[in-house]
């Protein structure tokens, strides 16, 4: 196999876990339907309601996000 290929088994490790994760977002997906939200802007501000006062960076960490992302997302909202 060369560099640039991908093995078997590793295609159905990503597809797994692609299917897990659908699985997992699709209440929030529920939840925000009809909002505008996407699900980044969802996440955080669930993230807000659940974990209490936190600082922007606080948050991106907990969130595991980019602290840009989170910034414009912020902003956005």
């Amino acid at each position: 196999m060369s560099s640039g290929e991908i093995d078997r088994d590793t295609i159905r490790l990503v597809r797994t876990f692609n299917r897990q994760l659908v699985r997992k977002l699709r209440p929030l997906d529920r939840i925000l339907s009809g909002t505008g939200l996407n699900v980044s802007q969802g996440n955080i501000l669930c993230e807000i309601a659940s974990s209490g006062s936190k600082s922007w960076l606080q948050l991106a960490d907990s969130l595991l996000i980019d602290k840009g992302l989170l910034s414009r997302n912020l902003k956005s909202l």
